[in-house]
């Protein structure tokens, strides 16, 4: 019978209990006391943290030749919680490259945020790579109407919000400053009738409604909300203290969204007669993009109509 265990891999013949050679290192499995399925946790944590190359326990992230750096930060959290983080230390001692570039070749944004927390698993940190890293966060950062933060590429995509969470865990966890901004929003056309609030896709519909009640003398202002987990709540209140009347449009339930948001802001702080935009509470339909935006009122002409109904 073949068991392991803290102290490495028994082979177990006739009751005699023998370590296997080259497997006796300690590691501090996490014993999940008073946990249910106890034995099966501590079964699961071992398999996928740790694996056997050359006879040695390595935690899993470092048998294979160039460890993901998304997967060894989040390994590297378990290991720190359960003070294993020694078993990475020779890895950690040697990476130089700020990138993985296991994903098809491209500088993923977020391995900077990850790297950084992989560094701060460790007593003796390499600084210098840390320094490196701030200063390539700057070079790739960008800044625009809706903040100044770290922006590449994440799974061929842009997620920049994923990005700067993993840049600001990583940072803090080396303690030194998370100086970037993300969700401040921007008015991309001014106006003191009505202030029409939007986000994403809906911010184009905003302005081409804009742009046709102006024909009819009403002056919108729109305001591009970029994030609503961070809401620029200062935005809002100014605009809506501006012009008295606010509409929300997103292409989203009108319920937990930016119209919800928007409301509770203003509930608390300025309270202003608005009107949300959006899907009603209703189920979903399949169909193109532009044919939906377009049934559910949430095209240039839809909001158009909407913000004058709602003007009266």
């Amino acid at each position: 019978m073949i068991q392991e265990d803290n102290e490495g891999i028994h082979y177990v013949i006739n009751g005699e209990d023998t370590i296997i050679e080259g497997t006796n290192y300690h590691i501090n499995l996490y014993t999940f006391e008073n946990e249910k399925y106890q034995n099966t946790l501590k079964v699961l944590y071992g398999e996928i943290l740790f694996n056997i190359k050359d006879s040695i326990i390595y935690p899993n992230i470092i048998v294979y030749d160039k460890p993901w750096y998304r997967d060894a930060a989040i390994t590297s959290m378990v290991l720190k919680k359960t003070n294993n983080t020694d078993l990475i230390k020779p890895w950690v001692d040697n990476i130089t490259d700020l990138y993985d570039r296991q994903n098809g070749g491209v500088e993923e944004a977020d391995n900077l945020g990850e790297l950084l927390y992989i560094l701060s698993t460790q007593e003796e940190r390499n600084e210098e790579l840390i320094t490196r890293i701030e200063e390539e966060a700057e070079r790739i950062a960008t800044s625009n109407p809706n903040g100044y933060y770290i922006y590449g590429k994440t799974d061929f995509g842009d997620q920049y919000l994923y990005q700067n969470l993993w840049y600001q865990l990583g940072i803090e966890s080396v303690g030194r400053e998370y100086h970037f901004e993300i969700g401040k929003g921007t008015v991309v056309r001014e106006g003191n009738d009505v202030s029409i609030i939007a986000t994403g896709i809906e911010v184009d519909a905003a302005l081409g409604a804009a742009e046709m009640l102006a024909a009819d003398g009403i002056k919108a202002e729109v305001v591009n909300i970029c994030t609503i987990k961070p809401l620029d709540e200062d935005i809002i209140v100014q605009t809506a203290q501006k012009t008295g009347k606010v509409v929300t449009v997103e292409e989203h339930s009108i319920i937990g969204g930016l119209g919800s948001a928007v409301a509770e802001v203003l509930g608390e702080k300025c309270p202003t007669k608005m009107k949300r935009l959006g899907i009603m509470d209703v189920f979903g339909e399949s169909g193109s993009a532009a044919a939906l935006i377009h049934k559910y009122g949430l095209d240039a002409e839809g909001v158009y109509n909407s913000v004058k109904s709602f003007l009266g």
